[in-house]
């Protein structure tokens, strides 16, 4: 019995049959007849509140819905995390190589400093050395993480404009919509006079 009643509904749901067909006219009747009789706002009002508790009521994990569909409307959020990622991941390896080549100049200090002992102006020339490496190795990692942070604020603002663009498009559609309603409540009225 279940399985019938389930069979119907999916029925008047499937775009393209003649229970759907029916279903949608008997709901833009409905609405119409909202619209005449209490007006665009409180129909949308009424209609919000549906919607809110279907919601509500149906949807059982939630923040899951909300994020599939953030990334239905927006996907490329989940590219900007990505790339985001992958840049962290990118200064994560550069700072460990960069360490890894800094205790290597440490060891090498030691062993300068033991040979210091033993000779003091062969010292001095290989600890003059030894800073000039370091300089070196520090100024390559502040130009790389330079590059990597332009190529992050690059990426963002590619995604702060197709993020825009998005928006930009669905007050378009809004735009549309509200104006569609509005002539289809005047035809209408007109029919009604």
């Amino acid at each position: 019995m279940a399985e019938s009643t389930e069979k119907k509904i999916r029925k008047f749901l499937q775009v393209g049959t003649l229970e759907c067909m029916i279903f949608c006219v008997v709901l833009a009747v409905i609405v119409g007849i909202l619209f005449i009789t209490i007006g665009f706002w409180k129909t949308l009002l009424i209609t919000a509140l549906i919607l809110l508790g279907l919601f509500i009521g149906g949807v059982p994990n939630k923040k899951e819905f909300l994020q599939g569909s953030v990334n239905k409307v927006a996907p490329q959020r989940e590219a900007m995390n990505t790339k985001r990622r992958e840049l962290e991941q990118k200064v994560r390896e550069t700072v460990k190589r960069d360490t890894d080549s800094a205790a290597e100049v440490v060891e090498d200090a030691q062993d300068v400093a033991d040979t210091a002992a033993e000779n003091a102006e062969e010292a001095v020339e290989a600890a003059e050395e030894t800073v000039e490496e370091a300089q070196e190795t520090v100024e390559e990692a502040v130009e790389e993480v330079k590059a990597e942070a332009a190529e992050i604020a690059d990426a963002a603002e590619e995604v702060t404009a197709e993020a825009q663009e998005t928006v930009e498009k669905v007050e378009e559609t809004a735009e549309e919509l509200e104006k569609k309603a509005e002539d289809a409540v005047k035809d209408v009225q007109d029919e009604n006079k």
